[in-house]
């Protein structure tokens, strides 16, 4: 509401300055998604009841007032699953090599944000050599491409992670796969799976 305050007054500004008329107002991608405290998002009630006020302010000859809410309404809409490949300690930092990366799903390396994850333990472990994993851990999650870059999480708590378990990225229905880079060193595309009615 402070951000279309502002609007109002830098439009009005430039109408009287530039002898322009403003009929449509594009507010932009302002709502997005806290992706570091998924239990704290936008407050749609508290913006529904004072948008009135807000709206109320414009001129008359204002007739639209656009939002992209796109991110804010998919953003839940999708998940990120991968294998953890392996587990191991590098310079005093204990890392998840996951098989994915960024180039499956570039949302947090873009944003720059450790993205959330959950741990789905499996108990299958058919190698002959020791299951690398960690208990009460910080852990890093990095991907399969040869670039630091290549990162989805950093130093996040986990009970325990195992090579064979598998991690699932939620939230991530927007500027995930749209945003990656899929052919990076010719790695093969992820498996898209849908649940529900497809329309």
């Amino acid at each position: 509401m402070e951000l279309l305050e502002h609007y109002r007054r830098t439009v009005s500004r430039w109408e009287g300055e530039f002898g322009l008329r403003c009929e449509v107002l594009n507010v932009g991608g302002g709502i997005g998604v806290n992706y570091g405290e998924l239990d704290d998002q936008f407050d749609w009630p508290h913006f529904a009841r004072g948008l009135p006020a807000v709206v109320a302010g414009f001129p008359d000859h204002l007739r639209e007032i656009d939002f992209e809410c796109g991110r804010y309404l998919v953003a839940e809409s999708g998940s990120y699953a991968v294998e953890v490949l392996d587990v191991k300690r590098n310079h005093g930092v204990d890392y998840a090599l996951v098989r994915g990366g960024t180039h499956h799903f570039r949302l947090p390396v873009s944003w720059q944000h450790s993205h959330p994850f959950t741990v789905l333990p499996s108990e299958q472990w058919s190698s002959s050599a020791p299951r690398p994993g960690l208990r009460n851990a910080r852990v890093t999650v990095v991907g399969e491409l040869c670039t630091p870059k290549d990162v989805l999480a950093r130093d996040v708590p986990v009970a325990q992670i195992r090579a064979g378990d598998v991690l699932v990225f939620s939230h991530a229905g927007a500027y995930g796969w749209e945003i990656s880079h899929h052919d990076f060193l010719s790695h093969p595309h992820p498996e898209h799976v849908y649940y529900g009615d497809i329309l």
